[in-house]
């Protein structure tokens, strides 16, 4: 019963700090490890969800730079079938960009429903969460096809370079691992 009433002071606190922070206008300081979600609840990222993000962002990172060096070398030798412009610098950290959030979204949807006990309401916000992010890489796609300001393949590629960065270190984790036993 103590403990209920402990959970409960805490969470009409927090509630109270998060609407005087409302009001006003601002974050609270934190450990710099939490925000806002889209239902404007503070979430604290887990460790987990923070190390595989940065990990698919190197990926994604360095997938952008190959990509980069690739229309380099395509536009040395058809300069005038491949650009190598600042559409296709913008294309592709805005699509890296977009990727990266993509895989951020997930693994904090992810960390969110694994605390909630109802499974249907687990399944509920994993689809909303699939549904809004696969809008977001729609509109995403959409502006880097529409737009001058970026080169389309450019805009593109990158949100598939996370599936490859992930699968990439997976295959040499396996073999990191199976030689090490």
């Amino acid at each position: 019963m103590e403990n209920q009433d402990t959970k409960t002071k805490e969470n009409s606190t927090w509630s109270k700090q998060s609407e005087d922070d409302q009001k006003e206008g601002r974050c609270r300081k934190g450990d710099g490890k939490d925000f806002r979600n889209m239902s404007n609840e503070r979430v604290k990222i887990q460790p987990a969800v923070k190390k595989e993000t940065e990990k698919v962002a190197a990926g994604t990172a360095i997938g952008v730079i190959l990509m980069w060096v690739v229309f380099g070398i395509l536009h040395v030798a058809m300069p005038e079938k491949v650009p190598f412009d600042y559409t296709v610098i913008l294309g592709g950290l805005c699509g890296g960009i977009v990727a990266v959030l993509n895989f951020f979204t997930m693994g904090i949807t992810v960390q969110r429903i694994v605390s909630l006990e109802n499974q249907d309401a687990a399944q509920r916000v994993m689809r909303s969460s699939y549904s809004k992010r696969m809008f977001l890489q729609l509109v995403w796609c959409i502006v880097a096809i529409t737009t001058p300001y970026f080169q389309f393949a450019a805009g593109l590629l990158p949100l598939l370079f996370p599936g490859a960065a992930i699968k990439i270190a997976g295959i040499f984790g396996k073999k990191k691992d199976s030689s090490g036993l």
